[in-house]
């Protein structure tokens, strides 16, 4: 082989070699709230609210991680999931033992990391609307923690059911 072919052909090896490896590590840059992709802490709150709004218990309690803790006013702590199906449970109750019938409904929020902050709104057929905040800290596809403004002895029940 001359010295030109063999140019030629470690060339040709080189353009290959790089050609093969940028296809392979080439991700184009995207911002990550695209409007097709929402960042998963979103995605997990969203969720958390349908079912909330729903009162679908197992639901809210399957989105929750074993490990769970939700912090209320007064100082009130419950822990776990078990603590998620006992806080859910009462909450999702036909009023007037429970709260059956609720909507929450985003006024406006923003992420931090790996924590979506909500303010929100939620209005039922037997008290006038509650205005309150969320922050909900999501560990992968679950949600970790909450803390929450809603406070149950706040409520205004003029309304009637």
């Amino acid at each position: 082989m001359s010295l030109s072919q063999t140019i030629a052909f470690a060339t040709l090896l080189c353009v290959t070699y790089f050609s093969i490896a940028s296809a392979t590590y080439y991700r184009p840059s995207r911002p990550t709230y695209c409007s097709y992709e929402k960042p998963l802490p979103i995605q997990v709150t969203e969720e958390h609210i349908e079912a909330l709004n729903d009162c679908n218990v197992k639901r809210l309690v399957q989105l929750r991680t074993d490990d769970f803790i939700f912090y209320f006013p007064r100082g009130d702590v419950s822990k776990g999931r078990a603590g998620a199906l006992t806080t859910f449970t009462n909450l999702c109750k036909p009023f007037p033992e429970g709260f059956r019938g609720l909507k929450l409904t985003i006024k406006e929020a923003f992420l931090v990391g790996n924590t979506y902050n909500v303010r929100w709104v939620i209005s039922a057929p037997f008290f006038e609307d509650y205005h309150g905040a969320d922050a909900y800290v999501t560990r992968g596809f679950k949600m970790a923690a909450q803390v929450t403004t809603f406070d149950s002895e706040e409520l205004n029940f003029t309304r009637s059911a």
